[in-house]
């Protein structure tokens, strides 16, 4: 009928996450930052910090940290460490 075997022995592998982050998150400690320059990444520098924003967001509620983020002008944007 089917030349699909089923098994019933073999144990399911941990998730594991084959897409590199853009951005160091896991390696900031409470109170340390990283800078990016916005002029560096795209034209539309509004874009590249909402998405800079939404990274920190879902990387810090992924592993309990937290991470906020700010305008230092307009060029460069950062990221902090904050839980």
């Amino acid at each position: 009928m089917s030349s699909v075997e089923i098994h019933g022995d073999i144990p399911m592998p941990d998730k594991q996450s084959t897409r590199a982050l853009k951005y160091p998150f896991e390696e900031l400690e409470v109170g340390q930052c990283f800078i990016i320059n916005l002029d560096q990444h795209a034209s539309d520098k509004v874009e590249i910090e909402r998405q800079l924003r939404a990274a920190a967001f879902r990387y810090g509620k992924k592993l309990g940290k937290k991470f906020s983020c700010r305008l230092i002008d307009d060029t460069k944007a950062g990221v902090w460490r904050t839980e």
